[in-house]
This record gives structure tokens, C-alpha cells and sequence, in this order.
């Protein structure tokens, strides 16, 4: 679907039709920012809203099925919002350090998802490809993460709506309101049934 006539161009403004399908859809939602033109018909990489959660690990599951369906490479993107602190050195040290951490076990943790425990770590891998946007709202967290044409952004329903159905939470929400790309909304049940199926065929 496309994004409302009156929204900010280059972001997406869902219409009151699209806001019905993002609290109801028993099928995966793609939203696209208004003015979006399709760069020939293909998406050049997948970037899939990761925390680490139990939710986030099937989102991850299917995100990686789409990823190779595509034949487009996959990254991980975490967004920290927070206001803004007093800027010193120090913190900016110790900011770094803990983004720095926080990336390294979202990378641990998506391989485990995707590989599965018993896989050998091979010299030099470090895992997916992990971003962490930054911001003190969540324009800034989104444009902190570098975009580019031919970039899909897919994220999961909320844990509190109901399985079979897409149900935006206010986080996913403000992601998809202030996402320079398309984003693609998945159902939970819609992310089981990929990631089940992806592992019952590798198996």
C-alpha cells in the first residue's frame, strides 16, 4: 500500500485504509513512503527490526527465508531512543562501549536463530551484520541507520495482539511512521509458519 496523500514526503503517512489493514491483516502489509519508486522491481537488501526476544527470533526466522527468496543480503537494525544527555566525552565514551556490547550480543544471538547452536563458529565470523540507530526521538534513531534505495524494512507484530493478526504496537508504530523505506509488517503466524516450514525443508 501506498502512504497518504497529505503525509511528509519520503516517509510513510498510512491512510485510514492502511491503518485498518496494520491492526487487522491476517497476511503480511507492505507500506511504502510516499513518492517511493520501485528501482527495478527488486529489493537489494533486507533489514529485519531485531531486540533478541523470543518474537523477534521467528520474526528473524522468516526474515531470512524472505532474504534469500529475494536473493538480497540480510541485516539486523535495534533502535535506541532516549532523551538527550549532557554531552561530555565521557559519555560518549561509555555510549560507545555499551552500543559496542549491545551489538555484539544481538550478533550472538541472531546466529544461535539462524544456525543453531551446535554450528561451529568459523575464524573471522562475527555474524550477521548488526546496526544500532541512535536518537533522541525516533526520526533520528531511524535516519541515525544508513538506507538506501532498494532497502526493505520488516518488522513483527505486536506480542499483544493476536497471533494470526497483524497488530502494531507503539513501538512498531513509530517505526513504521518515521521509516525512510518500505516496510513490510508481518503477523506472528505468518513468521511461524516461514520459519517452521524453512527449518522442516533444511532438515
Amino acid at each position: 500500500m501506498g502512504s497518504a496523500d497529505s503525509g511528509q514526503f519520503g516517509y510513510i503517512t498510512p491512510s485510514s485504509a492502511a491503518e485498518r489493514l496494520l491492526h487487522s491483516s491476517p497476511i503480511p502489509v507492505a507500506v511504502a513512503p510516499r513518492g517511493f519508486r520501485a528501482q527495478g522491481g527488486n529489493f537489494a537488501r533486507v533489514t529485519v527490526a531485531y531486540t533478541g526476544s523470543e518474537q523477534s527470533d521467528v520474526l528473524l526466522g522468516a526474515a531470512a527465508v524472505l532474504s534469500r527468496r529475494l536473493g538480497a543480503p540480510m541485516r539486523l537494525a535495534s533502535f535506541a531512543v532516549q532523551p538527550a544527555p549532557p554531552v561530555t566525552a565521557r559519555f560518549r565514551t561509555e555510549s560507545a562501549d555499551v552500543v559496542a556490547e549491545w551489538k555484539a550480543n544481538i550478533q550472538a544471538t541472531a546466529r544461535r536463530v539462524l544456525d543453531g547452536d551446535s554450528a561451529p563458529k568459523q575464524p573471522g565470523d562475527d555474524g550477521p551484520n548488526v546496526v544500532i540507530g541512535q536518537g533522541n526521538d525516533w526520526e533520528t534513531a531511524l535516519n541515525d541507520v544508513d538506507w538506501q534505495d532498494g532497502d526493505l524494512l520488516v518488522i513483527g507484530s505486536s506480542e499483544s495482539g493476536p497471533v494470526a493478526r497483524v497488530f502494531l504496537g507503539s513501538r512498531a508504530a513509530k517505526i513504521v511512521r518515521h521509516a525512510p523505506v518500505p516496510v513490510l509488517v508481518v503477523p506472528r503466524g505468518t513468521a511461524q509458519q516461514l520459519s517452521q516450514g524453512d527449518n522442516e525443508a533444511r532438515s
